[in-house]
């Protein structure tokens, strides 16, 4: 025989069984090329079918991305904190106290900032308001059982109110927020704040609750312009009113 025509022809049945072994039985149907799986989608994303075996996942997604606003944080915190819990007298109030609050980091759950008393707030309308409530709050944390929250000591609760302070009252009750400060810094906050906390307790020269009586006439003039006009004055420290013990 030619040994051309052997090689050739031994070609032809080479390539013949390769073609017979890559199609396969011509009635069965494969759901993906070359026996691949599909990808498996992130959280929150979809799933692309594979092709070739290299599967395609969706694309996830992670938390909230929308800043958190006022209207929706006095909403919630209106609503989950009443009763021994409540933090703010009105709605009003709640409003003009959040403005002056940092907007802080999307999704944040520390930090004296909006953000995080979002955060709290939503937590209280499901679980524990006696705790999370004031961690919402203007004062953003207690100092008994509600301990550090958004602020975590006299400090940086402290900052926080006159921050308020300085947003409701004006100057007021203090020409700075400095002033404010260093005066607060004295006073007493070893109580957990609610606006029921309307006058101090203890003995002469001890007065336990001063910073939360404060808070509650700060909550109060935050109303309107009339009780502006009346209560600011009782936010200053060296007021000799319901908040001191003389």
């Amino acid at each position: 025989m030619n040994t051309k025509l052997f090689i050739f022809t031994g070609l032809v049945g080479c390539f013949t069984a390769l073609g017979t072994l890559a199609c396969g039985d011509s009635g069965t149907t494969s759901s993906s090329a070359g026996g691949g799986s599909a990808g498996g989608g992130g959280t929150g994303g979809s799933t692309t079918t594979a092709n070739g075996g290299n599967g395609t996942g969706g694309n996830g997604t992670g938390g909230s991305t929308s800043a958190a606003s006022c209207t929706a944080y006095c909403t919630t915190i209106m609503a989950a904190c009443s009763g021994a819990n409540q933090q703010y007298t009105t709605m009003d109030g709640c409003l003009a106290e959040c403005a002056a609050f940092d907007q802080g980091t999307i999704g944040a759950t520390s930090g004296d900032t909006l953000e995080c008393r979002t955060y709290h707030a939503g937590v209280a309308a499901t679980a524990d308001p006696a705790v999370h409530c004031v961690h919402a709050g203007p004062l953003g944390s207690g100092a008994g059982a509600a301990g550090a929250g958004c602020t975590t000591d006299n400090l940086t609760r402290c900052t926080a109110y006159c921050a308020v302070n300085a947003e409701v009252c004006g100057t007021t009750a203090y020409a700075t927020e400095d002033e404010c400060r260093t005066a607060c810094a004295a006073a007493d906050d070893s109580l957990d704040f609610n606006t029921g906390v309307t006058s101090v307790g203890g003995t002469a020269g001890a007065d336990t609750g001063e910073l939360e009586c404060r808070t509650y006439h700060m909550s109060v003039a935050s109303q309107d312009a009339a009780s502006a006009t009346t209560h600011c004055p009782h936010t200053n420290f060296d007021n000799t009113d319901q908040c001191h013990i003389p």
